[in-house]
């Protein structure tokens, strides 16, 4: 299962990492062929996750990021690396989720729908992870009428942490969407430890111009933990606050397709600072605007 010239290189890295040789089983999670090689080890009655890099370039810098991620707890603890064998063995995350959804209407008005559950489990070093999340999303359309609008609301809820347990409650959400946020999504808090409420109107105008607005409200569903932005990285620090309230956010987005190639969006937005980020400090509004352009081969 593991590619014949990569033995060697798994072998110096388990025996670096756990003193051994070889695991007690394997599962490979490889997605697609010609990707990065990934595989479910287990070690020790412990499952780990070692990756095998197969594409081109220098893996030192991801390497190093990877481990400042892992220091600053915000992603599962490095048991080996080597650049030179472009192979990581970390620690392992299990998650288990459902979907249940329904297409957004597109030729007569009608309600759409997408909601999801996950659940995480593992170990983050010495410490056991249980964390989960629950996202909504329900819509309706009137695909016939000027402006095509679509109306919907979102309501999404992610676990955070509490420090005096030895369990790691903050969910990770991997790999998300920025947009699915808001337009503030880049600058403002994001869906980890969170509570939110997220309104929003859709339009399509003449000449392939669309423009959505919305309205964002977030809470944190553990006073325990911090405010966290959509990468993961921490932006305020849970402190000595036990508000929830973090803030809500209104913005808008215009954007028009000239053509199949080429594209142009100008967002702007407000978020307004709530009681934790003002009992934390600084807690000042923000004032949010940004242009992109965009062309696609």
């Amino acid at each position: 299962m593991i590619p014949q010239e990569k033995i060697a290189a798994v072998t110096r890295g388990l025996n670096q990492a756990f003193g051994i040789a070889a695991f007690e089983h394997i599962r490979d999670l490889t997605e697609r062929p010609g990707s990065n090689r990934a595989f479910r080890i287990v070690v020790r009655g412990s499952p780990y996750l070692l990756r095998i890099n197969t594409r081109a370039g220098d893996m030192t810098r991801h390497f190093i990021c990877m481990q400042a991620a892992a220091e600053a707890e915000l992603a599962p603890r490095v048991r080996y690396n080597s650049s030179e064998d472009r192979i990581s063995i970390t620690d392992f995350v299990e998650a288990v989720g459902g979907r249940l959804w329904r297409p957004v209407a597109t030729k007569r008005r009608g309600w759409d729908f997408d909601y999801e559950g996950l659940g995480q489990f593992g170990t983050f070093g010495s410490d056991n992870i249980r964390a989960w999340t629950v996202a909504s999303d329900t819509g309706y359309r009137f695909p016939a009428m000027r402006l095509k609008p679509r109306f919907s609301m979102k309501a999404d809820i992610s676990s955070g942490d509490n420090p005096r347990t030895n369990t790691l409650g903050t969910f990770n959400p991997l790999f998300p969407i920025g947009n699915y946020f808001g337009v503030l999504a880049s600058t403002g808090p994001g869906p980890i430890n969170f509570i939110d409420v997220h309104t929003r109107v859709q339009t399509q105008f003449p000449h392939d111009v669309s423009v959505s607005t919305d309205w964002v409200v977030q809470w944190r569903e553990s006073v325990n933990d911090g405010v966290y932005a959509v990468p993961g990285f921490l932006i305020r620090a849970a402190g000595n606050s036990d508000a929830r309230f973090v803030g809500h956010r209104p913005g808008i987005e215009v954007r028009w397709q000239a053509n199949r190639h080429l594209w142009f969006q100008a967002d702007y937005g407000i978020f307004y600072a709530g009681s934790f980020l003002k009992q934390t400090q600084p807690g000042r509004d923000l004032n949010y605007w940004a242009l992109w352009a965009g062309y696609k081969f």
